[in-house]
């Protein structure tokens, strides 16, 4: 059961979104949108919360990338928030790609490499909250002495902030 102070930023987002025009990808908000309409309304009595931005946009991730309830969705790191109503279609992932399509069309096979998942594992590392980044070619800490993405994450429990750190070493197959 969600809070009553996530309930009341995600139907405040949610109505900011609509009142906005804000109804697909092509006219999506920023958080930082949100949010300052968001205050406003705390600020003018509307709203009766007390939450940091930092808070609120945790709300906002939440509500699109894992609220089945919120008609809040997301283009993923800085493609911005746009609301779906419920009689909607929510928007669907793109098709994968045909490999042997592309090689039949190419003429030669298509070989797929590590470093060619990074920008895959960069955005599920996103899509999830954490600020990633591709350390692949820092390898300060010799071979193997380093991951190939890092995600940093700030979380706020309790008026603490602690930093939470995940780390991926991608691989092509089970055997490694």
């Amino acid at each position: 059961m969600p809070s009553m102070a996530y309930a009341a930023i995600i139907k405040a987002a949610e109505d900011y979104l609509q009142s906005s025009g804000s109804v697909g990808s092509s006219s999506s908000k920023s958080n930082k949108e949100i949010i300052s309409a968001i205050k406003e309304k705390i600020k003018i009595g509307y709203l009766n919360v007390d939450v940091t931005d930092g808070t609120m946009l945790n709300y906002l991730s939440n509500a699109a990338n894992y609220d089945a309830s919120s008609g809040i969705y997301s283009g993923g790191p800085r493609g911005g928030y746009w609301y779906v109503p419920p009689e909607q279609e929510p928007p669907t992932a793109p098709k994968p790609i045909d490999e042997e399509k592309i090689s039949s069309e190419k003429g030669k096979p298509v070989t797929v490499v590590e470093k060619d998942l990074y920008p895959l594992m960069e955005l599920w590392r996103e899509q999830k909250g954490y600020t990633a980044k591709d350390t692949s070619t820092l390898k300060s800490g010799g071979k193997g002495g380093n991951p190939d993405i890092i995600g940093a994450d700030r979380v706020e429990i309790f008026g603490a902030v602690e930093v939470e750190l995940a780390s991926c070493e991608v691989k092509l197959g089970e055997s490694n």
